[in-house]
Formats: structure tokens, sequence, C-alpha cells
């Protein structure tokens, strides 16, 4: 099971941190891995809720939030035949500020071609995404 881990620190509360990393509607405002969302059910996002994607150089998918645990993380799931990708977003306190841990994983049957075959470039768009959220973060605080 291939898995893919970017932690960085923001200097900001865990709260402002997840106040704009919950807010997945606006998330192509702010981050260039995301170029479209779709809410595809009502607020507030809770287990359950789902949302559309489009990401650059991947077939759009829709994710399903599996845990919603406000001001600390959430984890949503995106499924193709033999494949399931699994995203943890987690926010932490760290010292005066926080520190943000995004994990992407593969399961299923092909869930190791997947990883190896999208492995660079998911870390690459982790990488990215983590770097985005703190420089949204840190210039609104």
């Amino acid at each position: 099971m291939p898995q893919f881990t970017q932690e960085i620190n923001i200097n900001a509360a865990p709260e402002k941190v997840w106040q704009i990393l919950s807010d997945i509607a606006n998330w192509a405002s702010w981050t260039p891995t995301v170029t479209k969302v779709e809410l595809l059910d009502t607020a507030p996002t809770k287990v359950g809720s789902r949302a559309y994607l489009e990401q650059p150089k991947l077939r759009p998918a829709v994710w399903q939030v599996t845990e919603w645990r406000p001001n600390e993380n959430f984890t949503w799931v995106s499924q193709s035949p033999g494949v399931r990708a699994v995203a943890e977003h987690v926010v932490s306190r760290e010292g005066a500020g926080s520190k943000l841990k995004l994990v992407v994983r593969y399961e299923g049957i092909i869930g190791w071609l997947v990883g190896t075959m999208f492995g660079s470039m998911t870390q690459q768009y982790i990488l990215t995404e983590a770097t985005s959220l703190k420089r949204r973060v840190e210039a609104t605080t």
C-alpha cells in the first residue's frame, strides 16, 4: 500500500488553518493542484459529504468524507475500479503555531501500481498543497 506524506509548520493557530483547509469549496483559489471543486451535498461538511474535484493531469474524481473532526482532521476517499485513494488532512498545535500533515495512500488490487505510476506526482501535489495552504493562512493572519 503506497503512502506519501508531507508535513509543514504554519505560523497560525490550528483553528485558522482549519478554517481555510476545511473550506473545500474554495480550494481552487489557493492551490494550483485543484482547478475545480463542486460540493455535492449541502453544508455543513460531515462524514458522508461528497465533493467533485478536477486536478491537473488527473481524471476528475468524487471524494467522500469518511472522518471529520473540526479543528483537527478529516479523511476522504475516492474509488475507481481496483484502487481506492485515501487522503488524510491533519492539523495539530505546534508551539505557538500549527503543524499540517497531509497523507495520501493507494489501496486495493492495483493500489501498488497506481502508487508506483503516480507516486512522484502525488508527492509533488501534497508538497504544493501544504506550501500553498501555509502561504494562504499566513497571509491572512
